[in-house]
């Protein structure tokens, strides 16, 4: 009895194998590929998923990220300085920046690169980023000025110790300002950019209101509420 419990598991492997490649080798397959395809392991699945961003543009001669940075945002991430804003413009761009699409950033985990990445080190002449709702931030040159020549419309404002600045952005039927595809491992991420704030020419700030930059704690308040 205990020869044949060892007998046992080769006699069903040649069996397994026997009824793999009989039936198959009489319509002209090689056995040793029928063994290669029966013992292969399968290739991994791609993943398709997309991405929505908010571009910030430093083109000249506005550079906006240098005066963001110059009027107190420096220390701010790249989330915090996109929750100022949104609550700092007159008027107001939070049809563009829009709560779900905030609560959508902070929904990532703390160690994404939206929370990570200061304003201040991003400063750079002709720096263009966008900001991104999987919690990276990418650095695709999607420029201000040409969104516009293109025809997407432009909201002029003014943000609050900064000075004016122009929010082009998408609509309904126009389409996305910049589209552009990256893959990490088997995930294919589609990254679809809606909205770009940028400065035509260079202008004197202004004071900001109370002579501080508000306190980004009380809109992240209200934000964590439309997760």
């Amino acid at each position: 009895m205990k020869k044949l419990r060892h007998f046992l598991p080769p006699l069903f492997t040649l069996l397994f194998l026997f009824g793999i490649i009989f039936p198959v080798q009489a319509r002209g397959i090689p056995p040793a590929v029928i063994l290669h395809q029966a013992f292969s392991a399968q290739p991994p699945q791609t993943i398709n998923t997309s991405s929505d961003c908010f571009a910030f543009s430093n083109e000249a001669t506005g550079d906006l990220i240098s005066q963001l940075d110059t009027a107190g945002a420096g220390d701010f991430n790249l989330f915090d300085t996109l929750l100022w804003i949104q609550t700092s413009t007159n008027p107001a761009v939070s049809g563009i920046i829009t709560d779900p699409f905030l609560a959508a950033l902070s929904s990532n985990p703390a160690s994404s690169a939206i929370f990570t990445t200061l304003l201040k080190t991003v400063d750079t002449p002709g720096n263009i980023m966008e900001v991104c709702d999987n919690g990276t931030v990418q650095t695709v040159p999607v420029y201000g000025f040409y969104s516009t020549a293109q025809g997407f419309p432009t909201l002029i404002t003014t943000i609050s110790g900064v000075g004016y600045a122009n929010f082009t952005h998408t609509t309904d039927t126009s389409g996305y300002i910049a589209t552009w595809d990256g893959t990490s491992g088997s995930v294919t991420t589609t990254y679809r950019v809606f909205g770009v704030a940028w400065v035509e020419t260079t202008v004197q700030a202004l004071p900001a209101a109370g002579g501080q930059i508000i306190s980004t704690s009380a809109i992240r308040h209200r934000i964590n509420r439309c997760v």
